[in-house]
């Protein structure tokens, strides 16, 4: 179980510098007016492959401190007459499955959310408001959607705003598309 807790703590550790590195470039890319959710994309997808990465680096000394959880026993699946199952799988064992099963979980969660996302994003309309585009929705939003080419998504209820009101909350979407 130790070895488990010193590997998901590795694991967080590289996560947490990422997460350092994705605000200095934040702000660095504010000062510079960049988009900043780059760091921020980088930094994610660092934190999920770069511990694994790391794993393929030969360097004696930390090797052996970090295990390979990739390499589950499969002969610990096997069931044999009268063996019982708590002594087949060690809490490391458990640990490492309960964490896969999880991220497995949540990574099939949100490729959900993205495909029933782009199937609602084929009946939103493109229009013009305050001098740029905006897609309406019927009760999607308000929202900034979009990694490359941001656009601001919003409900049909914000045309029975103020236009005040309507002008603050277009510039606010707008300003996370823009960074």
């Amino acid at each position: 179980m130790m070895i488990v807790m010193a590997w998901l703590i590795y694991f967080v550790l590289i996560a947490l510098v990422l997460t350092g590195a994705a605000a200095a470039w934040e702000h660095s890319a504010r000062w510079s007016g960049r988009a900043a959710r780059w760091g921020w994309l980088a930094a994610l997808t660092g934190s999920v492959t770069l511990p694994w990465l790391l794993r393929l680096v030969p360097e004696r000394g930390w090797t052996e401190a970090v295990p390979a959880v990739t390499a589950l026993r499969l002969d610990a699946l096997t069931l044999t007459p009268g063996a019982s199952v708590g002594s087949m799988w060690g809490a490391q064992d458990v640990g490492v499955l309960m964490w896969a099963t999880a991220s497995v979980l949540m990574l099939a969660y949100v490729v959900l959310l993205l495909v029933r996302l782009m199937r609602a994003s084929r009946r939103w309309r493109v229009e013009q408001m305050e001098g740029g585009p905006v897609l309406m929705t019927a009760a999607t939003g308000p929202a900034a959607l979009g990694v490359r080419r941001g656009m601001v998504v919003l409900p049909s209820w914000v045309m029975e705003l103020e236009s005040e009101l309507r002008s603050l909350l277009l510039r606010h979407e707008r300003a996370h598309v823009e960074a």
